[in-house]
């Protein structure tokens, strides 16, 4: 999402299905505090100001779902043939390689040429944007503890 971001601006909405890397089920802390659970991946979208989007329909999941076996599946195989061994060739070979065969076979033009992307303010830290956050428990005072977000 970061490179698509680098690229193109920030969008305004991300569709996808309802699985665990977009939304999760509450916590019984979160419920009992009224506080909206979110991955780390909806924590981004949220700075970002990126509306999650969910699927409600088979058919719509459905796509979704197709989409990510196809890429899960080729670009593993594709990687493996090509003897990737490293995160490095692997963002190179799909950049380079996989994306281009990838969209050359499945992309869809859009219906309106307008790009609704808006571009990245540049005050806005990408860094502290995509950084993974841990709460952790400092201390245990009585029955109460200072819990900190931690990036890591």
């Amino acid at each position: 999402m970061r490179t698509w971001i680098e690229h193109h601006g920030i969008p305004q909405a991300l569709y996808t299905d309802a699985k665990t890397v977009c939304v999760r089920p509450p916590t019984t802390e979160e419920l009992h505090t009224g506080r909206v659970p979110q991955t780390q991946l909806g924590l981004m979208c949220e700075r970002l100001g990126i509306q999650i989007v969910i699927a409600r329909s088979p058919v719509a999941t459905g796509r979704i779902e197709r989409n990510h076996g196809t890429t899960q599946d080729r670009l593993v195989k594709k990687m493996r043939q090509s003897q990737i061994a490293t995160i490095d060739a692997a963002n190179a070979f799909r950049s380079a390689e996989y994306l281009v065969d990838h969209n050359r076979r499945f992309a869809v033009p859009a219906e309106s040429g307008v790009d609704a992307h808006v571009p990245v303010p540049p005050c806005l830290d990408l860094d502290t944007v995509f950084c993974l956050e841990e709460l952790r428990r400092l201390a245990k005072i009585g029955s109460c503890g200072i819990t900190v977000a931690r990036c890591k």
